[in-house]
């Protein structure tokens, strides 16, 4: 079979791979805490990224995280509503905030050097980025 042929079939399984996620994510919203709402965004948002860099085209970036403010302050609102527990370290919370923070800080530079397409600067924030997740998340998540 040539790859002609198989060209339908694989365009298929790509779009059934690139819908599960979301659909579970749509699926999951409504019973997943503010916290874990933010982590699911963040990670397509920061796959985006990732995808961006690689490709070198670092236009539909900004689009990638348009929402993040919104989880953002939904989270926040549900940890003054104590709403979240954090799986572990729980009694480290002022800790994580801030490092939440300096995330967020770290995003929105990336943001803005992705609109002057300074490719370089990205790449950098981002492998940043992805030791400060690693940081947190050794920290915080079980």
């Amino acid at each position: 079979m040539t790859i002609f042929k198989r060209a339908p079939a694989c365009l298929i399984i790509v779009a059934v791979l690139l819908l599960i996620p979301a659909a579970a994510y749509a699926k999951g919203k409504a019973g997943k805490n503010a916290l874990k709402q933010e982590m699911n965004y963040l990670d397509s948002a920061f796959n985006g990224l990732i995808r961006a860099i690689a490709l070198d085209d670092l236009s539909p970036v900004a689009h990638g995280f348009a929402r993040l403010s919104e989880y953002k302050e939904e989270t926040e609102r549900a940890f003054e509503k104590g709403e979240i527990t954090l799986p572990k370290n729980n009694d480290k919370t002022k800790l994580f905030k801030q490092l939440d923070d300096n995330f967020h800080k770290e995003l929105e530079f990336i943001l803005h050097q992705t609109k002057a397409n300074d490719a370089k600067t990205v790449k950098a924030s981002a492998i940043r980025l992805i030791d400060s997740c690693i940081e947190c998340h050794r920290m915080f998540r079980k």
